[in-house]
């Protein structure tokens, strides 16, 4: 882990010869001066929400058109998004994942910055018991799910380090000691009621049975090692065909995210598979040393990439046609992460990305 230099008061850097490349140092300084400006109050100093609209404002109403039959029949027609108003937890991992990662790489983080991270870590300390909707945006009642608690750890465990490096020990305003102590609080609570033994598997929400995909960030956050039992088990009952309780198509390897009415595609159509979660299984498979089957289920989402290399949300597994959001990012973020973790581990990266990416997408 780098050193860390005092560059003024208030002001931190990392130095090394990490390039700054990988984050854009332009974007976190006007989020941070607009979150001063109090544009953003919602965002970093109270609840980060999953949307906003284009001027950075909270309500987005939902409605359904019912006049419209949607493309090609896809009922209901919405304009806004119910999750507008929905509590997200995992967002909040994510956030303070980049800023670390951002930082680990040679960015500098500004007074600003560190008020924004004690804010949201505080926040997370207060309301990681809370039930939410989670990365789905779940319709119905809010739940524990798994994936949020985990991305609650991520995120203290990311304010801890980033406070250990940055030197934010020292400042009187930051309360890392509950940092600490509330980020082993939460993984306690991940191991004891996440882990479903009879399942054999990290399961969708506490109580529950259900598989969701994406729990396959466990180790690439690195909650727990790849090689880790539990993991080793997650994995092999997602790999499962949908036939027998799994989250994988028998014929193509793509993986679905989670089983449900919507979840996994029956007689009367549904969901397809989701390309994120099918990199996120190559990227977990290259991390156990089991490359060449994660290039082979990394190369099962390639093969339906559009002409222009690009790829949608999902995948309908029998006829290969993309559906749901396109282009879409989180796919091509999932789509270099495996890359590299699966490139990096076959020695075909040179020593300047030894780093192997450690977030969520």
């Amino acid at each position: 882990m780098a050193s860390v230099e005092h560059v003024s008061p208030g002001s931190w850097t990392y130095p090394g010869d990490r390039s700054p490349e990988y984050a854009d140092r332009e974007y976190w300084t006007e989020v941070a001066r607009t979150a001063e400006r109090g544009g953003f109050d919602a965002v970093f100093f109270a609840d980060v929400r999953g949307i906003y609209d284009v001027y950075g404002g909270v309500r987005v109403p939902e409605e359904e058109l019912d006049h419209l039959e949607g493309y090609r029949g896809s009922r209901p027609v919405r304009i806004g998004n119910e999750a507008c108003s929905q509590l997200q937890l995992d967002t909040y991992g994510a956030l303070i994942l980049a800023v670390h990662n951002y930082a680990l790489r040679g960015g500098t983080l500004e007074a600003a910055d560190a008020r924004m991270l004690r804010r949201m870590g505080d926040y997370v300390c207060r309301h990681w018991r809370n039930a939410d909707k989670g990365i789905w945006e779940l319709r119905g009642e809010a739940r524990h799910n798994t994936h949020s608690k985990l991305m609650c750890w991520v995120a203290l465990d990311r304010a801890v380090r980033a406070a250990e490096e940055l030197g934010l020990e020292d400042d009187p305003a930051a309360d890392v000691g509950w940092w600490r102590t509330e980020r082993d609080a939460v993984r306690a609570d991940i191991l004891e009621r996440g882990w479903n033994e009879e399942v054999g598997a990290f399961v969708q929400s506490y109580g529950t049975r259900d598989l969701d995909a994406a729990n396959l960030v466990i180790p690439i956050v690195r909650f727990l090692p790849a090689d880790d039992p539990r993991v080793i088990s997650t994995v092999e009952r997602i790999r499962e065909p949908v036939e027998r309780g799994g989250l994988t198509h028998p014929d193509t390897g793509l993986v679905y995210r989670y089983r449900s009415p919507d979840g996994v595609p029956d007689e009367s159509g549904g969901e397809g598979a989701f390309c994120v979660n099918t990199f996120q299984l190559a990227q977990v498979l290259a991390l156990q040393g089991k490359l060449d089957e994660a290039v082979e289920v990394f190369e099962s989402v390639l093969r339906h990439a559009s002409p222009t290399g690009l790829l949608a949300e999902e995948i309908e597994p029998v006829s290969g046609e993309q559906l749901g959001n396109y282009p879409q990012a989180y796919s091509h973020i999932g789509l270099i992460n495996a890359a590299h973790v699966i490139s990096r581990l076959r020695g075909e990266t040179g020593p300047e990305d030894a780093m192997l990416p450690d977030n969520g997408t």
